[in-house]
């Protein structure tokens, strides 16, 4: 959906009277009110992480296209439905705030406040030097030994968090989808973000952010899973792959009969 070229070829598939479906490949209010990449999309059939998250576009989108809300599509149809049973660890990862002071203060607080559960830090690669990352979390965990640093994918990280901490990331509504308690680390100079319509997601100081798994540890606050999904259009119960399914007119599969042809766990 980044490329000029999904909106010839939707043109193309109509000529021969086809259909272009395609998937949302990142939360598009995530930064910013409006990605420039983002201004101009047509399909037929539109899976987005959730259709609300998608209405400042809606106005230089196609009018005819279809948005269907269908969450996280990088996983494994039963581990969608399931979700993981919580782990104990304390999950922080950082894509573009690993230099910003409060978000340091974050991890320090958290494994102060935190002394008998494992805090794993994962960078996302891409973004610096893999020695820059090594230098940062470094620094991070020093004093600690609670702390240290993980280059494991972040879905496999999912899997043993009891709790999970991002800065910016499409990973934050993955993490809702799939149940994962997450909280939004709104540490970087940015005049919008989405995550900021959900209520008590975003924390901005270490102090907040401390405070709140304190809350949601000792039990004076529920995690809101229910209400963050209704928020995103996502308390359908299905899957990308039988919303696919129904549009391109194949019958739903049975729970038991989902072990072959899916998707490989990638991060």
């Amino acid at each position: 959906d980044y490329n000029v070229e999904h909106i010839l070829r939707r043109a193309e598939l109509h000529r021969i009277g086809g259909r272009s479906l395609g998937t949302n490949h990142g939360v598009v209010t995530n930064f910013c009110s409006l990605f420039p990449q983002w201004r101009y999309i047509s399909f037929d059939i539109y899976y987005t992480f959730g259709k609300p998250l998608c209405v400042p576009y809606l106005s230089t989108w196609a009018k005819d296209m279809t948005l269907r809300s269908s969450g996280v599509f990088g996983l494994p149809r039963e581990t969608i439905i399931s979700g993981w049973p919580p782990g104990e660890a304390i999950l922080i990862s950082a894509r573009v705030a690993w230099n910003e002071p409060e978000f340091v203060r974050m991890v320090h607080a958290i494994a102060d406040a935190f002394p008998k559960r494992q805090i794993l830090i994962q960078v996302k690669r891409g973004y610096i030097s893999d020695d820059e990352i090594e230098g940062y979390t470094t620094d991070w965990g020093v004093g600690h030994s609670n702390v240290s640093h993980t280059t494991d994918s972040i879905y496999a990280l999912l899997a043993q968090a009891r709790y999970y901490i991002s800065d910016v990331s499409t990973v934050i509504a993955e993490a809702m989808h799939l149940g994962v308690p997450v909280l939004f680390a709104d540490v970087i100079d940015q005049e919008y973000s989405v995550y900021r319509e959900f209520p008590g997601l975003s924390l901005r100081t270490a102090d907040e952010l401390v405070e709140r798994l304190r809350a949601l540890e000792d039990g004076r606050e529920t995690y809101p899973h229910e209400q963050y999904r209704k928020l995103m259009d996502l308390d359908h119960g299905n899957t990308i792959y039988d919303l696919v399914r129904d549009d391109v007119g194949l019958p739903p599969l049975k729970y038991n009969e989902t072990a072959l042809n899916t998707p490989r766990m990638t991060g």
